[in-house]
Formats: structure tokens, C-alpha cells, sequence
């Protein structure tokens, strides 16, 4: 699956540091997600890529997209 994930700060240096925290974090994780009794489910890598980001003037919001992609083994 590929989803992104949306970052939004009133501080332009949040919104940088969260989304590279996010980028270093999952970028190239193996492992499980969630609970592995329940619903949690194996992942063998995350590719995370920056897409790009941009400021909003009506909301006065920073914003980073950030493109995720799972390789789940069948």
C-alpha cells in the first residue's frame, strides 16, 4: 500500500523537524505494526520520500507531504 502523510506546524522549523523525524524514523523500518495479537501485521520495509513542502496564508500553516510505501510479504 502507499499513503502519504500530511505534517502541518504554525512553525516552519516544527513542521521541518517533525517531518524528518518522521523520514529518519520509518524510512526503511522491518518489523511490526500495531499489536501482533490483535490487529498488528508485519511489514518487511517502509520507503518514505518527501514529496514536498508548501505555506498556507489562509490557514497560516506550514505543510510537508511526505509519500510512504509498505512492502507487506503475502
Amino acid at each position: 500500500p502507499i499513503f502519504q502523510i500530511s505534517v502541518f506546524s504554525k512553525d516552519d522549523s516544527d513542521v521541518l523537524t517533525i517531518s524528518n523525524t518522521i523520514l529518519q524514523s520509518l524510512h526503511g523500518y522491518a518489523g511490526m505494526f500495531g499489536n501482533p495479537a490483535t490487529t498488528g501485521f508485519y511489514i518487511s520495509k517502509a520507503d518514505v520520500v518527501w514529496l514536498y513542502n508548501t505555506y498556507d496564508n489562509e490557514l497560516g500553516l506550514a505543510q510537508v507531504i511526505l509519500d510512504c510505501t509498505l512492502d507487506i510479504p503475502a
